[in-house]
This record gives structure tokens, sequence and C-alpha cells, in this order.
């Protein structure tokens, strides 16, 4: 996997391994239950069980029935998103925290045959090297959940302000 695959938008091209804020992953865990983390680091995996940057996890498969992915947000995030899609075309369930790019491609392509896409209040604060959250995101953000069955009329869309969940 190049390093480009690995580039968030957040800071790019500097930093390339954004953590997801441990609330949003508690918060999905629950519904979900995920087994793997599809692209992380040792030190910010969410899952006991995650595909590291040294293996290309776009051309492996993705080895559990409940998958947790925030992808790199770089240019090439429409390869992880079909990755997301054809994974969850085998029967898993595949979540990805995303940014809500509706205007791309993939937005089109995949994440409207998602089952059902949370759209997230505001701006989350994404974890550095430090495990601290840093500035707020360049863009709203949200989560989209694959299943085997997309619905024929296009996903669901539910509302998520996590000021109204978090304890």
């Amino acid at each position: 996997m190049t390093t480009e695959a690995w580039t968030h938008e957040v800071n790019a091209p500097t930093k390339q391994d954004w953590g997801t804020p441990p609330y949003v992953f508690q918060y999905f865990n629950q519904k979900y239950q995920f087994q793997l983390d599809a692209a992380a680091r040792k030190d910010n995996a969410l899952c006991e069980r995650f595909i590291g940057p040294e293996t290309d996890a776009l051309s492996v498969p993705w080895d559990a029935q409940a998958v947790w992915l925030n992808p790199p947000y770089g240019r090439g995030v429409g390869k992880w998103i079909e990755k997301a899609y054809r994974e969850a075309q085998g029967g898993k369930t595949v979540g990805v925290l995303i940014f809500a790019r509706t205007d791309t491609r993939w937005w089109h392509d995949y994440v409207m045959k998602a089952k059902l896409v949370f759209l997230i209040r505001g701006r989350l604060k994404f974890l550095g090297d430090t495990g601290q959250p840093k500035n707020p995101a360049t863009a709203p953000s949200c989560f989209v959940v694959f299943g085997k069955y997309p619905p024929p009329d296009g996903p669901r869309f539910i509302p998520l302000d996590f000021d109204d969940v978090r304890p």
C-alpha cells in the first residue's frame, strides 16, 4: 500500500493516520460489535484484530462478520468505500466513518447503496499521535453501514448529534 493511500484530508499530506474519537467508536460498537479494524496501526486500533499499513487492506479479505473502517481520507478514499461495499456483499456488516462528500462519484456509486447513513452534526475532532483531539475536521462526517442487501430505494439517513448521546 502506498503512503498516499493512508493520507487523511484533515492535514494531508503530513499526517496520515488520524484516530477515531473514542465516543464515536463506542457508540457504533454498541450497535454492531466490530471484530476487525480494517485500517489502523497497532497503537490506535479499535479492535483486537486489525489491518495495518504494512498490509494492503484493499487487496486482502476482511475476515470478520462486523468490520470497522475509518479509512485514509485522501484522494484514494473511493477505493476504500468500494472495498467496504464489496466486502458487505459477501454477508458482512461494514461500518465506515468518512467525510460526507455527497458530490463525489464514490458517494453516488456506493454510499447510496448503503443500509444506513448516520449524518453527524458538527465537525469531529480526530485524534493526533498523542491520542488527543486536534482541530475540528475540514468537512462534516458521516457513518455509513453497508450490508449484503441494500435497500432498493436507497439508504435510510439518520441525524446524529453526539451531544445528545454522550454521558
